[in-house]
């Protein structure tokens, strides 16, 4: 397979963004910054972004092109050094800030998407790990980015691995717009059952009544393998209602199945970060196990009955808990809301036939979006499993349907 370094696939020379302090932001063009890379693979210029003021001169080095790639050049965590994103539409002018770093792809010689799509792999991942310097955050930079050796096939090639990998993406895109619209319809029917039509008479008893919860243990580097161990979940595994345990580190099988057996998860936790960003949540699938817990993510399942896991789950992603962990939690430089604190909540315990009866109605809503991110993690998987093989040849491109 032909490799070639990045830097010979480019337009134009790589480029870091402006350096706009937050005391100047408010009007002007809108920015790129991390929070958008890391929150979407693919960028648009009509998202919301912060907006500053660009002069002649700084339009004419850092405005932004449909197709562009954008890369972090800053991560706390590791994995996230080297996060790169697409740029999918440029109708608005739009700049990026200096944390990021841009790569202008020379579309004569590579499909920007085809590079997309190999960065975004497990290969391509690796290659960046190779570059990563970890001092206070991890970083690449931009001289030894262009340096990295990137599997080059003919042009017509490129587009095609372009075009099926996109085939996946739609569906997974597609899948979550039903995920997002499910999930709202969940959080108005809690809100219209158990908020807005409360009842004076309601019992209000402590949280742990209705619900079960636990922190993870706190598991020390020394306690970590290489092979043939359990995963455990940590507050960067949780992100938009999944869980991605590719770069979680692991414990023994002896330690999982011995001292930490109890802080296994099982199919339908309810797991959510309490370090950090709070309110990240997601529900344990058979597909993620085995897996366990470890400190700074706590589960949550019905104390008593299964018939109030939709009650539970409800309660658990509503606003009126979130704002509550907003209230109680502590630590100045980062937030920390855990145990003692949910002991301090009580709540509204409605009917238990009231329960059971939004269960019945509610349960199919949650089952159907365990259904869609389970099969996006399986596209997930089968799109990152054929990209090396496009690749090398192995399989015909441009006979696969």
């Amino acid at each position: 397979m032909n490799e070639v370094r990045l830097e010979e696939l480019l337009s134009v020379p790589i480029r870091n963004g402006l350096t706009k302090p937050s005391k100047i932001r408010g009007t002007g063009i809108k920015m790129i910054g991390m929070g958008e890379l890391f929150a979407n693979d693919r960028i648009s210029s009509s998202m919301e972004m912060d907006l500053v003021p660009v002069t002649e001169k700084e339009k004419k080095t850092s405005l932004i092109s449909k197709n562009d790639l954008l890369f972090a050049r800053q991560s706390l965590v590791l994995e996230g050094a080297g996060k790169c994103s697409i740029v999918v539409d440029d109708s608005e002018p739009i700049v990026f800030e200096s944390h990021l770093i841009r790569a202008r792809i020379d579309q004569k010689k590579a499909d920007p998407y085809y590079l997309y799509y190999y960065f975004k792999s497990p290969q391509g991942k690796g290659n960046i790990r190779s570059i990563v310097e970890q001092v206070a955050a991890a970083g690449i930079r931009g001289k030894d980015l262009i340096k990295l050796r990137v599997p080059c096939p003919k042009i017509d090639t490129q587009h095609r691995i372009a075009e099926i990998l996109g085939c996946f993406d739609r569906k997974i895109e597609t899948n979550n717009r039903i995920i997002d619209n499910l999930s709202k319809q969940v959080s108005i029917l809690y809100k219209e059952w158990f908020v807005d039509k409360a009842m004076r008479e309601w019992e209000r008893v402590p949280m742990s009544d209705l619900i079960f919860f636990q922190e993870g243990p706190g598991i020390r580097n020394w306690q970590y393998v290489l092979l043939n161990g359990v995963k455990f979940i940590n507050i960067r595994c949780i992100s938009d209602g999944e869980i991605n345990t590719s770069t979680a580190n692991m414990i023994s099988t002896e330690e999982a199945y011995g001292k930490y057996s109890h802080f296994l998860l099982q199919p339908y936790d309810i797991v959510m970060s309490c370090s950090g960003t709070l309110g990240r949540y997601a529900i344990v699938r058979e597909d993620h196990l085995p897996l366990c817990l470890n400190t700074s993510v706590i589960r949550f399942r019905p104390k008593n009955s299964f018939e109030d896991y939709s009650f539970v789950y409800g309660y658990m992603t509503s606003k009126e808990f979130l704002k509550k962990q907003i209230i109680m939690a502590n630590g100045s430089a980062q937030v920390n809301f855990g145990p003692t604190h949910l002991r301090q909540i009580q709540l509204l315990k409605p009917p238990i036939n009231l329960r059971k009866e939004f269960h019945r109605i509610v349960m199919p809503l949650i089952e159907a979006m365990i259904k869609a991110h389970s099969e996006n993690y399986r596209l997930g998987r089968i799109r990152d499993t054929l990209l090396p093989k496009m690749i090398s040849g192995d399989i015909d491109v441009f006979r696969a349907t």
